[in-house]
Parts: C-alpha cells; sequence; structure tokens
C-alpha cells in the first residue's frame, strides 16, 4: 500500500490516507532487517508524495474501528500469503467498497467487480488505479460495497456459521468423514 500512495496522489491530489494497524514490530511473516518495514516504505517513496495527507493511526479498538468503515469511502485489503482476518468481513459488512489483493484468502470472499475489486499485489499502480476508480465512480462503489455486505450477510452470519458447523458434527459423528 505505501508504494502505491504516490500514484495513488497523482491521481487523486485530494484524497486523504487513514491507514490503520500495527506499524512495529512483526504481526505477520518476517521481521525487518533494517528496522521497521512502516519505515522502510517510506524511505522509498520519500519526495514522490505528501505526506500531510497520509495518517497512520495503528492498532485501532474495534468500537473505533467501525466508525473509521463507516466514513471510508474505500477500504483497501492487501494480505500475501496469510489467512483472511475478520477486518476484511467488518469493512465488507459496514457496505465498504473494498480493493483487495487477488490472494487465495482474498479470493474466498472477494469475487471481482461483484462485491469488489481484486488487484494483483506487488503492483502498486494497479492498487492505485482500483482505487481511484471507486472514489471516481461512486455508483459503483455503492454497487460493490452493497453486494459485500449482501455476501457477508449470507455466507458469515452467526448462525449460518453454526448451521455449517453442525452439519460437520453430524458427518464426523456418523463417520463419514475422516477414519
Amino acid at each position: 500500500m505505501i508504494r502505491a500512495i504516490p500514484e495513488l496522489q497523482r491521481l487523486e491530489p485530494d484524497a486523504h490516507l487513514l491507514i490503520a494497524g500495527k506499524t512495529e514490530g512483526i504481526s505477520y511473516g518476517a521481521a525487518c532487517p533494517e528496522g521497521e518495514w512502516k519505515d522502510v516504505f517510506l524511505k522509498e517513496i520519500k519526495g514522490q508524495y505528501d505526506p500531510r495527507k497520509v495518517s497512520f493511526c495503528g492498532k485501532v479498538a474495534y468500537e473505533e474501528f467501525l466508525p473509521i468503515l463507516q466514513l471510508s469511502q474505500v477500504h483497501v485489503y492487501l494480505t500475501y500469503p496469510f489467512v483472511l482476518s475478520r477486518s476484511l468481513l467488518e469493512a465488507m459488512s459496514t457496505g465498504c467498497a473494498i480493493v483487495g489483493s487477488a490472494t487465495a484468502p482474498v479470493q474466498r470472499v472477494i469475487e471481482h467487480e461483484y462485491n469488489g475489486l481484486l488487484v494483483d499485489f506487488f503492483k502498486s499502480k494497479d492498487i492505485a488505479a482500483a482505487i481511484t476508480e471507486l472514489l471516481r465512480d461512486r455508483g459503483k462503489a455503492k454497487r460493490l460495497g452493497e453486494a459485500a455486505r449482501n455476501t457477508v450477510l449470507k455466507s458469515f452470519e452467526l448462525n449460518h456459521g453454526v448451521m455449517e458447523q453442525l452439519s460437520l458434527i453430524q458427518l464426523v459423528a456418523s463417520g463419514a468423514l475422516g477414519s
């Protein structure tokens, strides 16, 4: 995402970015050999972007995260190669337009052009272009956000999950699954 900032600001100079999440230490993946990953990537784009329009809010409490999502025009969810986190499902449940990485965990819930836009994790210009597309086409952003919300309501609502678990338990108990 940080590598996409210069191109995004070139395309949408009035955009303000709020980047939520832990920026120090290790959350997933390897430790940074040169301090913190955030600092390495910001150094890489130094002088190519307006830092006054980029805010890092760090890790936020759940009760602060939902209002951020509700105010957001686009939620960017990039993960590689890891599991799907609840933050994507939360963003989808609020009806936020999503730009996600075209990686296995994200493709499980986002279908390109149906309930979000998928981009190559490593192509920062594609990330910026997808964000720009949704910022400029608010009708499309609304349609994708509504479809994202419906996806969560249909597939991730608590009763649905409980029924799936019960079905799995019945398969195991009957001997139809496993040995």
